[in-house]
């Protein structure tokens, strides 16, 4: 009976050790073909050949360019595009149409009777002004050194105490001085950067 454990003992093992040898056997024979194996599974990527050349048919020719002619009623919206677009972008003509009480209230508290004319000009002599400032070059810069006046800073400690100094007395907050903090003046260098 000894004799008989130790044969099942050994053909176990012997079943263990073959089975052992089919899976590594497999495994090596897997590998070896991995590019089959691995597409046929779907575990290798497919990325596109960047280097393959798209063919395009070729553009259609129509046989006749020619376009019919338009209509009168065509011919006419054509024409008064143009000058509807004129009278939109432009004003118009300076014919008023009636205008409701309402809005006539409205115009006179926006105070438009009052305009001034020359208002075009005004605006662009000021937008010159401005684009001369800032397209001027380091040389206009250094000989016009200007000091460059920045907003006060408020200091928030003592406007606080300002603050509850004025609600504990009973007058308006906006009363009083507002504090702020002093700022050292900039060097010319810091002034010819900016």
């Amino acid at each position: 009976m000894n004799v008989q454990m130790e044969q099942n003992k050994t053909m176990k093992k012997s079943k263990l050790n073959l089975s052992a040898l089919a899976v590594f056997v497999s495994m090596f024979l897997l590998n070896s073909c991995e590019g089959n194996v691995r597409e046929n599974l779907g575990l290798k990527k497919q990325a596109p050949d960047e280097f393959m050349v798209l063919s395009h048919p070729p553009l259609n020719v129509p046989s006749n360019f020619e376009l019919p002619e338009p209509t009168s009623e065509a011919k006419k919206k054509a024409s008064t595009v143009p000058q509807e677009a004129k009278k939109l972008i432009l004003g118009g003509s300076k014919k008023t149409k009636s205008i409701s009480t309402g809005e006539e209230a409205l115009l006179g508290k926006a105070n438009t009777k009052k305009s001034n004319p020359n208002i075009r000009e005004i605006l662009s002599k000021d937008h010159s002004n401005d684009k001369s400032e800032k397209d001027a070059g380091i040389i206009s810069k250094v000989m016009n050194i200007k000091e460059n006046k920045k907003d006060p800073i408020i200091d928030p400690d003592a406007e606080l105490n300002r603050i509850k100094k004025n609600k504990a007395e009973g007058k308006s907050v906006t009363e009083g001085e507002v504090p702020v903090i002093k700022q050292e003046p900039e060097s010319v260098i810091k002034r010819l950067m900016n």
